[in-house]
């Protein structure tokens, strides 16, 4: 087995704090804490304190963009994850992770059915739901982008960060806030 060698890096974000934890192959995870008194970078600043960092940078860079509403060039381009996420959980949960981030782009929404249903599994929205809940690269994989069937947001890190669910869609200009 290959383990990998996980650094840490923290940066403000408009929606908290935004954890990042990353290999030489890619992103681990992505945890969003809205906890004061976190010490963490400015995106500026972590571009140029890390500028050697291959795998940060493009992250960093990356999730720039996603905040500075550059859209078009989030879409072109992802930050690399390392394959050791995708096989941790499963084919079904890789592919709806990579449907996901692949096909459902900023300022659209799909419903758990509709993502079970690019996945080839019509009836597994409920497995959707649990790929969702077990996302670990939230905004890379944007678990905030799938919504109930009747339009509702559903239980965006169960429940307990709807609001940035709410924002991170107004952001994208998929609801009017």
């Amino acid at each position: 087995m290959n383990l990998c060698s996980v650094l840490n890096c923290c940066l403000k974000a408009p929606i908290g704090i935004l954890n990042i934890s990353y290999c030489g192959k890619g992103i681990h995870s992505i945890e969003i804490s809205q906890i004061l008194g976190i010490a963490a970078l400015t995106f500026d600043g972590a571009l140029q304190k890390f500028s050697s960092d291959k795998v940060l940078m493009e992250c960093v860079q990356w999730l720039k963009l996603y905040f500075d509403s550059e859209f078009e060039a989030v879409k072109k381009s992802f930050p690399s994850i390392c394959p050791t996420i995708f096989a941790s959980k499963g084919k079904f949960t890789a592919c709806v992770w990579k449907t996901l981030a692949s096909k459902v782009p900023p300022g659209e929404t799909v419903s758990y059915g509709a993502l079970a249903a690019l996945c080839g599994n019509e009836g597994a929205g409920r497995a959707v739901g649990t790929a969702m809940a077990t996302n670990p690269i939230p905004l890379v994989v944007p678990c905030h982008r799938v919504i109930r069937s009747d339009g509702t947001l559903g239980q965006y890190s169960r429940g307990k960060k709807n609001d940035i669910k709410e924002w991170l869609l107004a952001h994208e200009g998929a609801i009017h806030s």
